[in-house]
This record gives structure tokens, sequence and C-alpha cells, in this order.
């Protein structure tokens, strides 16, 4: 989707979704009335650690609750202060599923609360780590690749356990689909990094003004 067609959508009224870089954008009554929770660079365990301690907390506090679990992120990729990487660890990509059913089954013990699990967008080693100013970004491109297809499964996942409980995600993926013409260029390789315009983020993870909105 170019930024023109996320203008022209950002016509059409939509209901919010959150997250740390989408707060800003709240600005209706009934979006404001949304409670936000964020912490930079938290995994799918920490996300649920801290609902376990505090959700008896926010259901006396707002009573019956949707929770919308946006993470999965940072269960992907090591961050060591300045760039990322895709994680060392094979287990790695079971950690926000099984996290994600470790959410359903707390929510289960409170009836008239519900959960839907947001799908992870793709993103960029790539254009992360040169917006840290990385000396050779390109040399995670394989790197990239992995990460793409690793959150395409767990998107798949996602969508299998949302069904399960009668609700569902946006398909973020969509917003920042690319059609690529492998015609254009007999000699190069087509790549799941050719399939998404990653020019929308603010650095290769974070939505611009436009994505962002759209995504609200």
């Amino acid at each position: 989707m170019s930024e023109n067609k996320l203008r022209i959508y950002l016509r059409k009224p939509l209901p919010p979704v959150l997250a740390k870089y989408l707060k800003g954008y709240l600005s209706s009554y009934i979006e404001k009335q949304i409670k936000c929770r964020f912490k930079s660079g938290q995994t799918s365990s920490q996300g649920y650690n801290w609902l376990l301690s505090n959700i008896d907390r926010l259901t006396g506090h707002l009573d019956n609750i949707h929770l919308y679990n946006w993470l999965g992120t940072c269960d992907l990729t090591d961050y060591n202060g300045t760039y990322i990487n895709l994680s060392d660890d094979k287990d790695r990509p079971k950690i926000p599923i099984d996290a994600l059913q470790n959410f359903i089954t707390l929510i289960k013990t409170y009836p008239a609360c519900k959960i839907t699990i947001f799908e992870i967008p793709p993103y960029s080693i790539i254009d992360f780590n040169k917006s840290r100013g990385h000396s050779d970004p390109s040399s995670f491109k394989q790197q990239e690749e992995e990460l793409l297809a690793k959150i395409h499964d767990i998107n798949s996942q996602i969508r299998q356990i949302n069904e399960s409980k009668n609700t569902f995600s946006p398909n973020f993926a969509l917003d920042i689909s690319h059609n690529h013409n492998a015609k254009t260029s007999k000699s190069k390789k087509v790549t799941l990094r050719d399939s998404y315009l990653f020019n929308l983020y603010l650095d290769g993870i974070h939505p611009n003004t436009e994505l962002g909105r759209v995504w609200l």
C-alpha cells in the first residue's frame, strides 16, 4: 500500500487499536477511554507476568475488560542497545505462542473478560540497523529473510488462536504489502523483503505518521 493509498484509507472511520507509537494519535472521546499499557523491549513472557500480577487490579478498576495483546516483536530479535539481530535461540519462535496460550488460559478464569491477540507486523532488521548508523546493514539480509518467514508462521498460529476465541486481529502486513513484479529484473532474486514497503516505517520497526493513523 502506497502512502497515497494510506491517506485515502484514513478517510474511513475505524475502531482504535493500541501500541506505544500509536498512543499519541488517540483523539476522540471513545479512543481516549482506552487504557494503554506498554514497555519498550518487553517480551511476551514479560508481558504475561505483568498481566498476571495486575489483572485483579485492572478488573477491579475497570470491571470487565477486552484485552488487546500486541506482543511478539521483541521475542524474535536481540537488541544490544544499538542494533538488532535475529536470535540464535532456535526455540525463540515458540516463546510468543507459548506465552500467548498462557494469556488465553489466564483470561479463561475471568469469564466476563475477552482477549484478542494482535498479529506481529513484519519488520526490517536491515532498515532498523541502517537508521542506527550500522556500517553494513545489508549484511543482515539473510537474518531478515528468516525473521520474515518466522513472523508469517507465528501470525498463522495467532489467527488460529483468535478464531478459537471468535475474534480476529487486523492483518497489519497488508498495509505495507507490495506486489513485487519479478519481471522488472530478471537477474534479481525476489526476496520476502521485496513484498513489503518498509519505507512506511520510521526506522524499520515503528510506523510513520500515516501508517500509524491507519493502524489506529
